[in-house]
């Protein structure tokens, strides 16, 4: 995934064209501080985003005003609005996807959803609930869920290890079975295990790898939610052994 800076980019370009403005279009002289390094910058800046066509045409102009500056502000203007143009035409390429501003939380490396308490005791969990969230905020909805299943067999198993219950089956029913009885429904944070682990149940309907069914983008974040709100209560409950 690239992180695409377009204001960058068009910054860059107004400030070049500053430059020209107001100036006698046929002025000579015409200087402009560091230009081939300036153009060179938003040659890069293209190329880091895959506008390729686009750093050609600025790299060219950079070789171009290496060792003199343009003949005048009209010469100057001229070729940035060919850059202009360049980059216009790449941009109308289907080639962006548009996340929605509520999801961009869900991009980060490091999402704020899942917190530190949860990160740092199931390290080994940490790449699926990282894969989990960008599916949600791409709208990969079955798959963000099939990666909150594998975070959670992490989860589940150093769990069942803390506890004492066998961890066995490739069954969530069989494994939900099997760590129910070694609960105390009469304590709280069990208790709250207790539910989140009937949630995960019958969300997934003990199937083992699901291949049946689909997620919408309400039951993949009800998911979410329910995943992260088991994974502090079992933290909370006590220190389990990190899955490295």
């Amino acid at each position: 995934m690239i992180r695409f800076r377009i204001d960058v980019i068009l910054s860059a370009f107004r400030a070049l064209e500053s430059a020209c403005t107001g100036r006698d279009p046929n002025q000579h002289y015409f200087f402009v501080p560091d230009l081939s390094l300036k153009l060179s910058q938003l040659a890069t800046e293209c190329r880091n985003s895959h506008l390729t066509f686009t750093a050609t045409l600025f790299d060219r102009l950079s070789n171009m005003y290496r060792n003199s500056q343009p003949s005048s502000a009209e010469e100057l203007s001229r070729h940035l609005h060919e850059c202009l143009h360049r980059l216009q035409d790449e941009l109308a390429e289907p080639r962006f996807y548009c996340v929605a501003p509520s999801k961009l939380e869900f991009l980060k490396e490091y999402p704020s959803f899942f917190p530190i308490e949860i990160t740092s005791a199931f390290p080994a969990a940490n790449k699926e609930l990282s894969e989990a969230t960008r599916c949600y905020a791409f709208e990969r909805n079955t798959s963000c869920v099939f990666h909150l299943m594998r975070a959670l067999e992490i989860v589940m198993k150093a769990f069942a290890e803390k506890i004492g219950a066998p961890f066995e089956s490739r069954n969530w029913g069989e494994i939900i079975a099997f760590i129910e009885p070694k609960l105390d429904p009469r304590n709280t944070e069990d208790a709250e295990i207790l539910a989140y682990l009937r949630i995960v149940k019958n969300a997934w309907r003990n199937s083992t790898m699901h291949v049946e069914r689909d997620y919408d983008e309400e039951q993949a974040f009800d998911i979410l939610r329910n995943t992260r709100n088991f994974m502090i209560h079992v933290v909370r409950r006590g220190k389990v052994r990190p899955q490295q």
